[in-house]
């Protein structure tokens, strides 16, 4: 970006596409990558079948993100969560380079340049994570340059540029990075069409300043195209990523049962819907003031829009490649009807105000969405807490769990635990298990099909006060919970009279209904026993929001001093300073309250 001649907007642009950077990592199919790439790496093979489950042994696994695998745990390995962070904020400068780059070559100007990469950034930073698929939208974005490259060379010269020959080697290094890398064979093979049309029908009337493609150019094109094609199928995903993108059995399920899935739903979209106008506007008005857009460039961001409404996933491809296509529009050679608005885009204030203000937005948008600017991984979207009990006590075996902590579980739990599902789903799970996964937490019919098919040793689940997954295993004598934090709730099964499992269960307090609990022990006289209970909770989080409250009412409620209470609701502000409000008079209520509704036979 150093050919910008604009410091502000050059600023406000590295700034805003540093944010996925900066922002803690919190995606949850990071910790399976990372295990693939560790048991790649130990087992010497490309692991194809699942060893991870307790629900799908031995199934096929077909296709591996393989070398974005092995980087992710290489540089884990190396440098832990810090190294692998970089991931997220050197491929996007990559990217935004790249989009700098083929937008001047196209000669747009720079304000313009800020602006479009500025209105692209909001709607694609939301695949800018920690996942293989990061390395799908640099390779979308570097595939347009090179295609443009040879577009160049070609009615220039009238022969290949040299990064459109390496197009094969690079497609197949794509293909075992990220599986979405069809969409690379896609732009050449739409690229090889724009070719044969402008040879067979003539560029002025169907490709305007397509490919002046002589026999032998339209042969390289072709070869090229074909090498492209060959190596898609060489990938590790081979032929079976259609099968998968169209939408295997457990993919159906998946969208039956949670529409969000991945999916571009009336809600999902209304919130990116002023994203998109905004592109879509840029896009049109660029068609309107300048030339028309070659046909190969068109068809891919017709190609990309209809991908996106099929799945959101897809959106970003096309927020990156509209403004490629505003930037090829015509070389800016603007009309009467354009000189006006181009006074305004050849001024630098006012663009470098517009791309200061789109980073702010975005930094809100960040910020409002539960992401922290900070370094490593956001432990709170973890069960980091239960893994560490799990380990310390010699726990394991097969735990049920939601599918977004698997990879979590098989990553920190090497040989020590299987898995129910997970971010596998849609490519090594049987549609049964993922309807189960789906299910099982709010049906306790679906639970006990699950616990007869696949009779699991744990039960993990998230914890928080307004959803109780699994609730109805407190009112079973075969289930006990034996961990409870903030964020999950372990259960552990009880196989017989003598189980060990016993000497770690919640005999008094309840997570389900913790103050009603409270006060079913005080009135049978067992504050120690509560006490201890409620201490258990807090040695695993001293700093843990549900302890210090429940430690708090328990005080409260059993009669102690106003300075013991005090001093820990103070304890509890300092946990969550939102509780300021809270306070002697209010905690002492709240268990007057309740005990009332207890000496009525209920609960308040």
């Amino acid at each position: 970006m150093a050919c910008m001649r604009h410091p502000g907007a050059i600023a406000a642009l590295t700034a805003l596409w540093c944010l996925a950077g900066l922002s803690a990592m919190s995606g949850y199919d990071v910790w399976w990558h990372l295990a693939a790439g560790r048991d790649m790496v130990t087992s010497g093979t490309l692991l194809p079948v699942d060893t991870w489950s307790f629900t799908a042994p031995g199934a096929a696994w077909p296709t591996k993100d393989v070398l974005s695998e092995l980087l992710f745990y290489g540089l884990f390995s190396l440098g832990g969560p810090d190294l692998l962070q970089l991931v997220k904020l050197v491929v996007p400068l990559a990217i935004l380079a790249s989009m700098v780059t083929a937008m001047r070559r196209e000669g747009a100007p720079d304000t313009t340049i800020a602006l479009a990469c500025a209105l692209a950034y909001p709607a694609a930073s939301f695949r800018f994570i920690e996942r293989p698929v990061i390395f799908s939208l640099l390779g979308i974005v570097a595939y347009w340059l090179v295609l443009s490259l040879e577009e160049s060379r070609l009615r220039t010269f009238g022969r290949h540029h040299p990064a459109f020959l390496a197009l094969p080697a690079m497609q197949l290094a794509w293909m075992w990075t990220h599986r979405e890398g069809m969409l690379g064979a896609g732009m050449v093979c739409l690229f090889a069409l724009d070719a044969v049309a402008g040879a067979l029908v003539g560029s002025r009337h169907l490709v305007r300043h397509g490919p002046r493609s002589s026999g032998r150019a339209l042969t390289g094109i072709l070869a090229v195209s074909a090498g492209v094609v060959a190596a898609t199928l060489m990938g590790p995903a081979g032929t079976d990523v259609l099968a998968v993108s169209a939408g295997s059995e457990a993919s159906a399920v998946l969208r039956d049962i949670v529409p969000n899935w991945g999916l571009a739903t009336p809600a999902v979209l209304f919130k990116s819907f002023p994203t998109w106008v905004a592109l879509l506007a840029a896009f049109v008005l660029a068609l309107f003031l300048g030339e028309p857009v070659r046909l190969y460039r068109a068809l891919i961001l017709v190609g990309f829009i209809a991908l996106g409404t099929w799945a959101i996933r897809f959106l970003p491809c096309f927020a990156l490649c509209a403004p490629l296509a505003l930037a090829s529009s015509g070389k800016w050679r603007l009309g009467s009807r354009g000189r006006a608005l181009a006074r305004l885009a050849l001024a630098p204030w006012p663009a470098t105000a517009l791309v200061v203000a789109m980073a702010l937005f975005s930094f809100v948008v960040v910020t409002a969405r539960g992401e922290r600017l900070a370094r490593g991984f956001d432990e709170r979207r973890y069960p980091a807490g239960a893994v560490e009990f799990m380990l310390d006590h010699g726990f394991g075996g097969n735990i049920y769990n939601p599918l977004h902590w698997g990879g979590y579980l098989v990553f920190n739990m090497p040989g020590r635990a299987k898995v129910f599902v997970d971010g596998r789903s849609d490519v090594v799970y049987p549609a049964e298990v993922i309807d189960l996964a789906a299910r099982a937490t709010s049906d306790p019919a679906a639970f006990d099909k699950l616990e007869r098919r696949h009779d699991p040793d744990l039960v993990l689940t998230e914890y928080a006060s307004d959803r109780m997954p699994c609730a109805w295993l407190a009112q079973r004598r075969d289930w006990v919970p034996i961990y409870w934090d903030d964020h999950s709730l372990l259960w552990a099964r009880i196989r017989h009279p003598r189980d060990p499992v016993r000497s770690f269960a919640f005999t008094d307090l309840s997570p389900i209904m913790p103050l009603e609990s409270i006060e079913d022990a005080l009135a049978a006289g067992r504050f120690i026993a509560i006490a201890q209970e409620v201490e258990r909770v807090l040695a695993t989080d001293p700093r843990s929001l549900m302890g210090r409250f429940l430690k708090g009412y328990m005080l409260a409620a059993s009669g102690e001093d106003d300075a013991v209470v005090e001093a820990e609701i103070e304890a509890m502000r300092e946990v969550r300073p939102s509780f300021a409000g809270i306070d002697l008079v209010e905690m002492r209520k709240l268990a007057a309250d309740i005990q009332a509704g207890r000496a009525m036979g209920g609960s308040p």
